[in-house]
């Protein structure tokens, strides 16, 4: 996500998104090996927000407090789009 905008992974997120990843994170981590999310992340290029769905996996070798969490971010953008389309 930092790749995203250049800066932490919040500030990439759109900021009416935030609160539900947050949560979604925070609740999911307490026990969970993965967790799933879709929002909305920043664009460098054009600053632009476009619809990702994140994954994440607890990597079971490293220790500590939250462990290590890889996460993969998939542009959703154009589903979301025809998705809006079809029900309209």
């Amino acid at each position: 996500l930092e790749q995203s905008s250049g800066t932490s992974w919040h500030s990439a997120i759109f900021p009416e998104d935030l609160p539900t990843i947050l949560e979604k994170f925070t609740s999911d981590i307490s026990g969970a090996a993965s967790f799933e999310a879709e929002c909305r992340l920043l664009r460098k290029e054009d600053n632009s927000y476009r619809w990702h769905i994140l994954r994440g996996v607890l990597d079971p070798y490293v220790t500590g407090d939250f462990g290590n969490w890889v996460v993969t971010c998939t542009d959703i953008d154009d589903m979301k789009n025809i998705e809006k389309d079809l029900i309209r």
